[in-house]
């Protein structure tokens, strides 16, 4: 192959390339329309229409002012210099001076001549009429037309013009003479009535429009997580999983159904996704032999933690291994919830209570190897208790008990659960699902993760849509159980009295 043609080959493979990246940013900025539609855009439309309708009507009402028209038609005949018996001139009517009539009469009743002499004949200092004249081609038949803010007004302006308009046309075509054909009438109601429906339609639509560029904005202006690349490029993380977005065709009268890939309605997608997340988890172990408490945390409430830390335990199980889960998160408690189990059991917060020991409290899931400390009850003090002495005796008893302990924790975005757990933990397991959390809060919450010194083995990304499609995961609903901030409030517990201390906590650099 000559240098010629390499050169042509390297172009041709750098343009596809480039067509390919562009496609795949069309796509994502579609993808993100789509998903900002699904999630609040029809609101935001709905909202916009009716504004636009709203301010269109109040606004059309507002600047409304009544025009009234005054209409009259006569013909014009031209003089033929000549009297007769009665001592009148005679009048005549050619097409010739028809034409001559048409193509000057706009001109004579438009000349300042003509406006002076109706200013003088009304008294008025200004005419705020508008005057119009139609002429019928060839003939001598003129149709005035007088709009003005009052009905009164614009007949008073009609019958000046007809009155005055052969003495000012005298100057131009001579002595001319005007017959009445239909009498000068006027306008009951205004002419200009809006059509406020169409206003309120052509205002909803504007404001439609304005909605979808608003969408647009939203969609080229996302700076969550949405691709692969973006755990390398924007968290610098290793991403040790890939789990698709599960939804289930609702059936009257059944529970909601368990997002586990012991489900036989779970896709086998699914199974396959959970199944290389732990070989890849487990391989990320094998140079830490001694690490077998994994935490599972994520940024913001509804990413799928509980959902991912399930599935692990479960795949570990599968594997061989014995898996005690717990449910770590005692602001709100929702293994259990995952995984429909309705009987009351007793969970971390009363073992650290000391009410029940960790063998009384533990139950066997199923016919599987995982075990599970799960309970009802939220903590009235989850921070101090998850990172008291107590938590670590708790913690070193698990070990004992079982090959690996998943930790089940709350978001560390907001809160600093997560954080005091962590000192108990051996590595932390980050869940990230699509295009939620930004980039920026994210970073925040993992810096703020690293202060327990924890070492992070890598990202989950969870929740994949394909296509177009929108959010959602078994049991969660659009923002599950936490609402927008949910149980924890705007910014949780985690004030700034504990921001200082985290911050007072990092080593030095």
């Amino acid at each position: 192959m000559t240098m010629s043609e390499q050169q042509h080959n390297s172009r041709h493979a750098e343009e596809a390339w480039l067509e390919d990246e562009n496609k795949i940013s069309l796509e994502l900025v579609l993808g993100d329309m789509w998903k900002g539609f699904l999630r609040f855009g029809w609101i935001v439309m709905l909202v916009f229409a009716v504004a636009g309708a709203v301010i269109s009507t109040a606004y059309t009402a507002a600047s409304f002012s009544p025009r009234y028209q005054a209409i009259s038609t006569f013909t014009v005949k031209a003089s033929t210099g000549m009297s007769d018996s009665d001592d009148r001139a005679n009048y005549y009517y050619s097409s010739q001076s028809a034409e001559q009539m048409a193509s000057t009469f706009p001109y004579i009743i438009h000349n300042d001549v003509m406006y002076d002499v109706i200013k003088q004949d009304l008294g008025i200092g200004a005419i705020t009429a508008s005057i119009s004249a139609e002429v019928v081609p060839d003939t001598n038949m003129v149709t005035v037309k007088v709009q003005d803010s009052s009905a009164e007004s614009a007949l008073a302006v009609l019958n000046s013009v007809m009155e005055n308009y052969p003495q000012v046309a005298r100057y131009v075509l001579g002595s001319t003479k005007l017959s009445v054909l239909k009498k000068p009438t006027v306008t009951e109601k205004p002419i200009n009535i809006p059509s406020y429906p169409r206003k309120a339609v052509k205002g909803a639509a504007m404001g439609i429009l304005l909605a979808l560029a608003v969408l647009f904005f939203y969609a080229v202006t996302r700076s969550t997580i949405r691709t692969e690349d973006d755990f390398r490029d924007v968290l610098n993380q290793k991403c040790l999983g890939l789990l698709p977005l599960m939804k289930f065709k609702k059936i009257r009268g059944d529970a909601s159904p368990v997002v586990s890939v012991l489900n036989p309605r779970v896709n086998s997608s699914f199974r396959e996704s959970v199944r290389a997340l732990r070989v890849h988890i487990l391989k990320e172990l094998d140079s830490h032999p001694r690490d077998r408490v994994i935490l599972v945390t994520s940024t913001l409430p509804n990413e799928g933690k509980t959902t991912v830390a399930l599935n692990l335990a479960l795949s570990l199980a599968q594997n061989g291994a014995s898996v005690i889960l717990v449910d770590a998160d005692l602001r709100n408690q929702t293994v259990k919830q995952a995984l429909n189990l309705s009987e009351e059991s007793a969970g971390l917060t009363e073992v650290l209570e000391q009410d029940v020991t960790i063998e009384q409290a533990l139950m066997q899931y199923e016919d599987t190897r995982v075990r599970l400390l799960a309970g009802d009850h939220v903590s009235e003090h989850p921070s101090e208790q998850l990172g008291s002495k107590e938590m670590a005796k708790v913690v070193a008893q698990l070990r004992k008990m079982a090959d690996y302990v998943v930790l089940d924790s709350a978001p560390c975005g907001m809160l600093s659960d997560a954080i005091s757990l962590a000192e108990h933990a051996d590595c932390a397991l980050y869940v990230v699902k699509q295009d939620y959390a930004t980039g920026n809060r994210i970073l925040s919450s993992l810096d703020r993760l690293s202060v327990s010194r924890i070492r992070v083995i890598g990202c989950v990304f969870n929740a994949i849509a394909s296509g177009l499609s929108g959010y959602g995961y078994g049991y969660y609903g659009r923002y599950g159980r936490y609402g927008r901030y949910g149980r924890y409030g705007k910014y949780g517990t985690y004030g700034e009295k504990e921001r200082a201390v985290s911050e007072q906590a990092k080593p030095e650099s």
